[in-house]
C-alpha cells in the first residue's frame, strides 16, 4: 500500500543498494565459474526461493533490475541445463517485469534493458523452452519482441532485432511442425511490424540490420 513511499526511505534505499551489489557479485561469480553444475546444484533452489520469489512479490519500485541480468548470465553459463527451469523463471519474473515496462518507452530503463537481455539469453540458449510454452505465453514473448522493435531507445530496438534474428534462425533448424506453426501464425504479422518500423524515420539507423 505504501510501497513507493517506503522505498524512498534511507534505510530501505541502503538495503536495496546492498541487494544490488550482492546480485552483481553473484552474476560476476557465475560468469567466471568453471564448476557450473556444482553451482546449479547448490545455488538454484535458494536462488529461486529467496531471490526470484522476492522479485515477484516486491513492489515494482523495489524490484532490482540486476535480478534479470544475473539470470541472463546464469542461463548463458548453464546453457541447456537450465531449459527445464525456464517456465519457473518466466512465472517469477517475465510478466511481472513486462507489466512495468509496457505502458510507455521511458519507465524503468534498467529493467527494460535487462528484460530483453534475459529474453535474448533464453532464446539463444534454451530455445526449446520457448517452444514448450502454451500459445498464450508464446504470444506474450512474441509481442514483447515486436514491442522492442518499435522502441525509441536504440539499445532496446537493436536488442529486439537481435532476438528476432536468433529466433528465426532457431526455427530454421527446429522441429518442422513447430516452425510451420510459427510461420503460419506470425510470418505476415512479423513482416508488417518490420515494414512499419523501417518506415519510421527514428529507426533509420538500424535499417541495414532489418534488411538482413
Amino acid at each position: 500500500m505504501n510501497g513507493p513511499i517506503v522505498v524512498k526511505q534511507r534505510l530501505i534505499k541502503s538495503m536495496i543498494a546492498v541487494k544490488e551489489d550482492t546480485l552483481i557479485l553473484l552474476g560476476s561469480y557465475f560468469s567466471k565459474a568453471t564448476n557450473i553444475q556444482q553451482i546449479l546444484d547448490q545455488f538454484l533452489t535458494p536462488l529461486f526461493t529467496f531471490v526470484l520469489i522476492d522479485y515477484r512479490d516486491c513492489h515494482p519500485e523495489a524490484r532490482e533490475s540486476e535480478v534479470l541480468n544475473m539470470l541472463a548470465t546464469l542461463i548463458n553459463k548453464g546453457e541447456e541445463r537450465l531449459t527445464n527451469r525456464i517456465p519457473e523463471i518466466f512465472d517469477l519474473t517475465f510478466e511481472h517485469t513486462l507489466h512495468m515496462i509496457d505502458k510507455n518507452f521511458e519507465d524503468y530503463p534498467d529493467h527494460r534493458k535487462n528484460f530483453y537481455t534475459l529474453l535474448q539469453s533464453v532464446t539463444n540458449v534454451c530455445f526449446s523452452a520457448l517452444l514448450a510454452l502454451n500459445a498464450t505465453q508464446f504470444k506474450l514473448v512474441y509481442d514483447s519482441i515486436m514491442w522492442a522493435l518499435k522502441h525509441t531507445m536504440r539499445t532496446i530496438s537493436e536488442l529486439g532485432l537481435e532476438i528476432l534474428q536468433i529466433m528465426l534462425r532457431k526455427f530454421q533448424t527446429c522441429d518442422p511442425q513447430a516452425a510451420q506453426t510459427f510461420y503460419q501464425i506470425y510470418y505476415l504479422e512479423t513482416m508488417q511490424h518490420i515494414f512499419a518500423v523501417v518506415a519510421e524515420c527514428s529507426h533509420t539507423s538500424g535499417m541495414h540490420s532489418y534488411r538482413k
